[in-house]
């Protein structure tokens, strides 16, 4: 569902709550994982667009995911995801 960065690792969420941590930077992740499917939506987080459940606005925002988690969106991102989302 989701990827978030913790350093040189990254922890990859599935939708079942497993959780694997990956000896890999989240800039190498995102390079092979399938576009547009995966959008980076803030320096620690990638997540998988079919998983978001709501767009939260703010300055950048937040994603609510289908787990329940909050993720936030850059300033930087925001522009990205509303067009994944085709959100105006």
């Amino acid at each position: 569902m989701y990827c978030v960065s913790d350093g040189n690792y990254t922890n990859v969420m599935l939708r079942d709550g497993k959780k694997h941590l990956l000896s890999k930077t989240i800039k190498s992740i995102i390079d092979i994982l399938p576009a547009p499917l995966f959008i980076r939506v803030h320096k620690k987080y990638i997540v998988n667009i079919d998983y978001i459940s709501e767009y939260l606005r703010g300055d950048g925002g937040e994603v609510l995911m289908s787990d329940k988690q909050n993720i936030p969106v850059s300033r930087s991102h925001k522009d990205a995801l509303m067009k994944s989302l085709q959100i105006s």
